[in-house]
């Protein structure tokens, strides 16, 4: 994926998700075009929108709504089962491109001399006790090296050069290991990283989520903005390659 892709991380990540959000919506558009009964398909839909006037019609007729109900549901579920084979097929696509998504443009960057934050997260808020990281050359601790472990977290405030670095971090004589990835690029370390081990639940690098499209006030994180794109395309090539 990264080579395909990787041009994109050199766009603005509104550009980048939009472009993604496109080739989505047209690679669903042509497997549903060519994996379904479009002409089933579309006799179903009209069926449904008869049977939605029919609804208006007898509003005030039970039995015959009762019919109308039983079978729009049958109609429904014929619809569904034609579309299911496409379904699946666009699906691993579609896990694969939001898997892409969360690991390049879901979080901000650490970018060179930019104080950031890591925070080893405990199993409980009743953990207590002292926590101590070690860096390596090329980053730097800003504060103490160790730290108070208070509501099951203890923090620590870093900065450093470009370049992929392993911290360690010790609690009750115990040490643990991850790594940090400090990039003027669009690219960035597994945020959080899973310990499990006794009393450890992870440890994170606190980046700063992306927010990459604003409507008036409202930012809208990663996911939400290939949402918004995907219905907006999903909408025009479905109606460029007449599907029902």
């Amino acid at each position: 994926m990264d080579p395909v892709f990787a041009p994109l991380l050199r766009l603005p990540p509104v550009a980048a998700i939009a472009i993604i959000s496109l080739i989505i919506s047209v690679l669903i558009s042509i497997v549903y075009k060519f994996f379904t009964d479009q002409k089933k398909m579309h006799a179903l839909k009209d069926e449904l929108k008869d049977m939605q006037k029919e609804f208006k019609k007898h509003k005030d007729n039970p039995s015959k709504l009762k019919s109308l109900n039983s079978r729009m549901m049958q109609v429904n579920m014929d619809y569904m089962s034609h579309s299911f084979k496409a379904m699946m097929i666009t699906l691993i696509p579609v896990i694969i491109m939001f898997s892409w998504l969360n690991a390049h443009l879901a979080y901000m960057p650490i970018e060179p001399d930019q104080a950031f934050t890591t925070t080893m997260v405990f199993k409980g808020n009743n953990i207590n006790g002292m926590a101590a990281i070690d860096v390596p050359e090329g980053v730097e601790i800003l504060g103490d090296k160790e730290v108070e472990v208070n509501d099951g977290k203890a923090h620590w405030v870093l900065k450093g050069k470009t370049g992929e670095y392993r911290l360690e971090y010790t609690y009750d004589n115990q040490v643990f290991e991850r790594d940090v990835l400090i990039s003027p690029e669009l690219e960035y370390a597994p945020v959080r990283q899973p310990i499990n081990k006794d009393s450890v639940k992870e440890i994170r690098i606190d980046n700063q989520p992306s927010k990459p499209l604003q409507i008036g006030s409202i930012k809208l994180s990663v996911i939400w903005t290939y949402v918004l794109f995907s219905l907006v395309f999903s909408m025009v090539t479905r109606k460029a390659f007449g599907l029902a």
